[in-house]
């Protein structure tokens, strides 16, 4: 379970956790790029490597040439498999008065997960950088910090270089946690 916040440079520049009333509940878009980058990878390695294979196959020994077609277009399948069916859609939080809930959608399937505020170490701020512009932009980022990096949640995320010290520390108060 690991949930990145991805802001396109063309879309939405900014991501914000209403916590005023429970339950709140929050969609975070998901990066298109991560599964079409494999979806395409996956079918490069897969038509050569069958290509290559395909070319091969007259030969009655198993060539250098006829192993590498086979394990090229394994791999390609596997991974044009993982971008079709492995990739995760958006994410859904939903903030309660002692809990997260957590449910990532997948294509074909779903997980849900409910963390406990006490798992979490803390609240924290970072700045965070995104192309934009053909120039390096800042992004002041709050995130809920948790031992595991991979259950580590978005709250806030904003193009801009002020810090946000007021609103962390309306986070840490209203969940019960500490300032990292």
């Amino acid at each position: 379970m690991a949930i990145q916040l991805k802001l396109s440079n063309a879309g939405k520049t900014s991501f914000i956790v209403d916590l005023q009333n429970f339950p709140t509940k929050v969609k975070v878009p998901a990066s298109k790029s991560d599964y079409i980058s494999q979806i395409i990878t996956g079918l490069f390695f897969t038509i050569f490597g069958f290509a290559l294979f395909r070319s091969n196959l007259e030969e009655s020994s198993l060539t250098p040439n006829l192993l590498l077609g086979l394990a090229m277009g394994s791999f390609g399948g596997f991974n044009l498999a993982k971008g079709i069916f492995g990739t995760k859609g958006s994410s859904h939080l939903t903030f309660h008065q002692t809990y997260v809930d957590v449910k990532e959608e997948y294509w074909f399937t779903s997980k849900a997960t409910q963390i406990p505020y006490n798992d979490f170490k803390g609240v924290q701020t970072r700045e965070g950088k995104r192309p934009r512009n053909n120039a390096l932009q800042p992004y002041q980022i709050i995130e809920l910090i948790h031992n595991d990096p991979t259950k580590t949640l978005p709250l806030y995320a904003k193009r801009g270089s002020k810090r946000q010290t007021k609103l962390l520390e309306e986070y840490a108060e209203k969940l019960n946690l500490k300032v990292l």
